[in-house]
């Protein structure tokens, strides 16, 4: 997909002087995510240097949109890093997948939440599905972080404070097959 990313570039005359001259011109109109880290910048809430996680399934748009994101954000924020994780067998038309895809879903989310720490990570659980979006919310404040939304007309960054809520999960795992033996026979 990178390759035909380059193509499309190519093909289309994007130089990386004329993405940023564009996004320079509109920055409003970019993406989600790219507004969000405007909105933080603007807010002096993003260090010069930091690093991005794009969270995204692994259908073509989510990988070509992911891309699009990391492309953009790299030639813009000079100096950030910008990673990708994908989610793997999204398929919104099968039940049996979609249950699956929101297992992997907040593995990956757990996944990337826990290589920062609650004083430096900003979490943004933004485009994509719906029902992804809103179980990233839901991690981010379970997992203590707070959370961004962008009010898209206005441009305007909204910081949602995590749910105060502490789950010891050294108790839970150090208690794990009672907790089990109590599910089983709650059955």
């Amino acid at each position: 997909m990178n390759k035909v990313l380059a193509e499309i570039c190519k093909e289309k005359g994007l130089t990386d002087e004329e993405i940023k001259r564009l996004v320079k011109e509109r920055p409003n109109q970019v993406s989600a995510e790219f507004s969000m880290l405007n909105g933080l910048k603007e807010k002096e809430l993003l260090d010069d240097k930091f690093s991005v996680s794009i969270i995204h399934s692994d259908t073509p748009d989510g990988i070509m949109a992911a891309l699009i994101n990391k492309k953009v954000i790299e030639l813009i924020f000079e100096g950030s890093i910008v990673f990708m994780a994908e989610v793997e067998d999204v398929d919104v038309s099968n039940e049996v997948k979609l249950q699956r895809s929101l297992g992997n879903f907040m593995q990956v989310v757990a996944k990337e939440l826990l290589k920062g720490s609650k004083e430096t990570t900003f979490f943004a659980p933004i485009g994509g599905y719906k029902y992804m979006t809103y179980l990233g919310y839901v991690a981010g404040a379970l997992f203590g972080y707070p959370s961004g939304y962008m009010y898209e007309k206005d441009q305007e960054l909204l910081v949602v404070p995590p749910i105060p809520i502490e789950i010891n999960f050294d108790l839970i795992a150090k208690n794990k097959n009672f907790i089990a033996n109590l599910l089983k026979t709650g059955q």
